[in-house]
């Protein structure tokens, strides 16, 4: 099974999402968007993709949704316009 490494190289952002999504998908999780970065000069130079249910949540008076799972995939972009793998934590529970 294929699976992201650090280190591993896309030609877009756009095709990070699509390999992380189809890589969840085969494990049986999905995916959102995390916390991004833009520079001064307005580019987005990293790009965080977590599993759809992690982090906890806020408000507890709604039933619980969150779950706590660690699972993301976080991607920067190198200065040959490149975007590469610099952090993957696999722990899905």
């Amino acid at each position: 099974m294929f699976k992201p490494y650090v280190g591993m190289k896309f030609g877009s952002l756009a095709e990070a999402y699509d390999f992380y999504n189809i890589y969840s998908w085969v494990l049986g999780f999905s995916i959102r968007n995390g916390d991004n970065f833009v520079n001064v000069k307005d580019i987005q130079t990293m790009q965080e993709y977590k599993f759809q249910r992690s982090g906890i949540n806020k408000n507890t008076i709604r039933s619980t949704t969150r779950c706590g799972c660690k699972a993301e995939l976080r991607v920067y972009l190198n200065d040959c316009g490149e975007w590469y793998v610099k952090s993957f934590k696999q722990e899905h529970n």
